[in-house]
């Protein structure tokens, strides 16, 4: 679980010292940025291999050396990993080996918490389209990743993960499928068709608004040929993206990816998941809670949201004390409020490209902030007492970005925040002054 690949072992030779041992370890390269291992032997002077404990007590060297207790667990109990990451994160600085990843998809199981119900939904049942819908950062790139290791391991199932950077899809295609990469969607196509019947093919399309908003505007030819392939049975496709996807998808009724696939919204991480992503990785460290319900604390501030609970969790590494290995309020409270918290939500304001939309989104947010729940009628009082023109439309095209951004939450009808430790971000900065700037900015 820990975020090593892998590590160097060294059993140190009974006829060499301390000294000269880390002389000739250090002069490898590889010692400066990687675990190294060092095993001493029964016979091994016992004044040397102080001398080695000694200095891979200094957590700023990536040097472990076990001593007798820990080898003899190391090589005799159960169970081996847990014993060895104790051992690791003793003597090296756990935010070097921490098992949080902060950015891009989860690459690990071991470290992939939750989805269970969306894994088995797309998994355990014939092959079929699907669209993952969802603001950034909600988990859909861990999703995909987590799909594409499972049909690695599906003798019946070719799996191509594909992250697009911009509109060319053909090219990510051509280079996974190991066919000329300038080929045409035709060429392609035909390349699709003659793969072999006994199999099935499934193309995992991640950051598809960009390619699907170019689609929109050429008449959607590319995903045409996508959708005649696929109703053929020739091969899937599993799409994440955010509003022009959705958009293509729900509200396009001209696009050809209306009935094309079942829509599956990406929000709130399981609470069973949530609290093992924020305990099972500490524990594994050798750290816990005091008092333990302040991971209930977490999971509320963060209202459930992953990628927050791995930033909370990868930042209370970085200032709690290795010591005592105790995560106390004082620690939880200060990285709630630190900058780390507040960077990874400060992009709510721009969720599209339109920038019009985006000022609607900033004034529907700081038209409701300081509420508990409200609806559409709220929000049209609002705006009318500040005599502002609206689109009935935009206004719920608005709410419904808001909403699959995880921003907002609606409960027939009415409207609440998701992370409360959003709302308490937005309230610090003056609502009332933002609301009335993006108002004469509109």
């Amino acid at each position: 679980m820990l975020n090593i690949d892998h590590f160097l072992m060294i059993i140190a030779p009974n006829n060499m010292s301390a000294n000269e041992l880390l002389k000739h370890l250090k002069q490898i390269r590889d010692t400066k940025f990687q675990v190294c291992l060092v095993i001493c032997s029964i016979n091994f002077p016992e004044n040397e291999k102080k001398q080695l404990i000694n200095f891979a007590k200094d957590i700023n060297n990536w040097f472990v050396v076990p001593d007798t207790r820990e080898l003899n667990a190391l090589l005799l109990k159960e169970p081996v990993e847990k014993i060895f990451a104790h051992i690791i994160t003793r003597q090296v600085k756990v935010t070097r080996v921490s098992p949080y990843q902060t950015e891009k998809g989860i690459k690990k199981d071991s470290v992939f918490f939750g989805r269970e119900q969306l894994l088995a939904h797309i998994i355990q049942r014939e092959p079929a389209n699907y669209f993952l819908i969802g603001g950034r950062q909600l988990g859909k790139t861990s999703l995909l990743k987590a799909l594409n290791r499972r049909y690695s391991n599906d003798s019946e199932t070719i799996c191509y993960y594909l992250s697009l950077s911009g509109t060319d899809i053909l090219t990510p295609i051509a280079i996974a499928m190991d066919i000329d990469k300038n080929s045409s969607i035709k060429e392609i196509a035909n390349v699709i068709r003659q793969h072999k019947e006994n199999s099935r093919l499934i193309f995992l399309v991640d950051e598809a608004d960009t390619f699907i908003q170019a689609q929109a505007e050429k008449k959607y030819p590319i995903l045409r040929e996508f959708r005649s392939l696929s109703e053929e049975g020739r091969c899937y496709f599993i799409m994440a993206g955010f509003w022009y996807l959705y958009h293509s998808a729900a509200l396009d009724y001209q696009s050809p990816l209306k009935n094309f696939a079942e829509t599956l919204f990406i929000g709130a991480l399981e609470p069973h998941a949530c609290k093992a992503l924020a305990t099972i990785p500490m524990h594994l460290m050798n750290i816990n809670y005091d008092p333990h319900n302040l991971v209930e604390k977490i999971i509320y501030e963060t209202g459930r949201r992953a990628n927050l609970i791995a930033i909370i969790c990868n930042s209370l590494l970085q200032i709690i004390d290795m010591n005592k290995r105790k995560i106390t309020s004082k620690e939880i409270n200060k990285v709630l409020d630190g900058n780390e918290i507040r960077k990874s939500l400060a992009g709510w304001g721009n969720l599209c490209e339109d920038e019009k939309d985006n000022h609607f989104d900033r004034i529907v947010v700081y038209a409701t902030i300081d509420k508990i729940s409200f609806n559409t009628e709220d929000i049209v009082t609002i705006l009318k007492k500040y005599q502002f023109p609206f689109n009935a439309q935009k206004l719920q095209q608005s709410l419904l970005r808001l909403e699959l951004s995880f921003i907002l939450k609606r409960d027939h009808g009415n409207y609440s925040y998701c992370v409360p430790l959003f709302k308490r971000i937005i309230l610090e900065s003056n609502p009332k002054l933002m609301l009335e700037s993006e108002l004469e900015l509109y």
